[in-house]
């Protein structure tokens, strides 16, 4: 009798099931213009005031839940003061409120699934931070948040490690559909930016 496989990891599980959450988030008309030779210091000013108005109010709710992580390993840092920072530098007025937004991260498996969409989406700012020189902007004026993962290159790793070493005690549903819902929201919060005039749209 053959052994029964093991099932695949709770990362592996996590890039799978925010595939399609994943893709479509990147091909929103705000995000794709991120890559595009003619983005505008206005148009970015926007999109980090979105940005701002969705990680805001969701770092507030996880705030609670982040003492459930072990102590001396992997540890949160927050994204909200560094987009206020960027905002303030291009004088891109307040954050863009975010009208619904995902399940509380109250528990376990909540916590790491709203982990694993932020610290994931930080690794777009390997891509989209030295495209940011262009209009003057660095990590240390307006770029701040698409700078995070060049400033801490170790989080993405030691958060991967801390699924690694946590599996057991999670279950797997839930983090999966946590994270799933992090994504839907951001990108139903995208939706509240006024559609890219013919100029902006990416080619």
């Amino acid at each position: 009798m053959n052994p029964k496989p093991a099932p695949p990891s709770l990362l592996t599980q996590l890039r799978q099931a925010t595939r399609d959450g994943h893709r479509q988030l990147e091909r929103h008309p705000w995000l794709a213009a991120l890559l595009e030779r003619d983005l505008s210091r206005e148009h970015y000013g926007r999109l980090v005031a979105a940005f701002a108005g969705f990680y805001q109010p969701l770092e507030q709710a996880l705030a609670p839940a982040l003492a459930l992580l072990p102590a001396g390993g992997y540890a949160f840092m927050p994204r909200t003061p560094l987009l206020l920072q960027d905002l303030q530098d291009l004088g891109a007025g307040e954050p863009l409120p975010c009208r619904q937004l995902p399940p509380q991260p109250t528990g376990w498996e909540a916590l790491l699934g709203t982990l694993y969409v932020l610290e994931g989406a930080s690794q777009g700012g390997r891509v989209i931070a030295p495209r940011l020189a262009r209009l003057g902007l660095d990590g240390d004026h307006g770029g701040r948040f698409f700078h995070l993962c060049r400033r801490r290159p170790r989080d993405w790793p030691a958060f991967c490690e801390l699924l690694q070493h946590q599996e057991l005690g999670a279950r797997p549903g839930p983090v999966l559909s946590q994270a799933c819902e992090v994504f839907d929201g951001l990108y139903r919060h995208l939706l509240d930016l006024a559609p890219l005039s013919h100029h902006q749209e990416p080619r």
